[in-house]
């Protein structure tokens, strides 16, 4: 086997950090343009993957997605209690006006009802892009998927996409989550 079949062989192991050259390679390696062109193909194709990695940390994706559907469980429950005391404050001016209170007093000011502010939007809505893109059926079985975890107000221990299914974690490729 010729010197540059050998490292050619060589280089992916030399790259990833498993072996090391040896003195009459690394003279090769600085004689012949072709390894040494070679290599730098080598140690560029190794490099590609690092980016990626990077950008896709499940345990990020994983939080941000538990924190996300919290988010959307207590805005759900705000807009309740508030439904429910709109509600409240209604039967109570409907009982007020039916029983005849303040009938026969000229200078007595009208009852208004308080209605409570509208809940703030989540503010951390573009933490995870990925869902921005399904559909309200896909994001009510992210929500179902996730509901039984999550019972407790306060999670013991933060879920991670090794915690799905093989069927959740399609879904979740599916709708381009990953």
């Amino acid at each position: 086997m010729t010197d540059c079949n050998r490292l050619s062989d060589r280089m992916p192991d030399v790259v990833a950090g498993r072996t090391e050259w040896t003195r009459a390679e690394q003279d090769h390696l600085a004689a012949c343009a072709a390894c040494a062109h070679e290599l730098d193909l080598v140690r560029a194709a190794a490099a590609l993957g690092d980016a990626f990695v990077s950008r896709t940390e499940p345990a990020l994706i994983g939080s941000a997605i538990t924190r996300r559907l919290a988010d959307a469980r207590r805005a759900d429950r705000r807009d309740r209690r508030a439904t429910w005391g709109a509600v409240a404050a209604a039967a109570a001016a409907v009982v007020i006006i039916s029983s005849g209170a303040g009938r026969g007093k000229p200078d007595a000011e009208p009852v208004v009802a308080a209605t409570s502010p509208a809940p703030a939007v989540a503010a951390e809505s573009a933490l995870v892009p990925e869902l921005d893109s399904l559909d309200a059926g896909e994001l009510s079985a992210v929500l179902d998927a996730f509901e039984a975890r999550h019972a407790d107000p306060e999670p013991a221990a933060t879920p991670t996409l090794g915690d799905l299914s093989d069927q959740e974690l399609e879904r979740v490729l599916r709708a381009g989550g990953v």
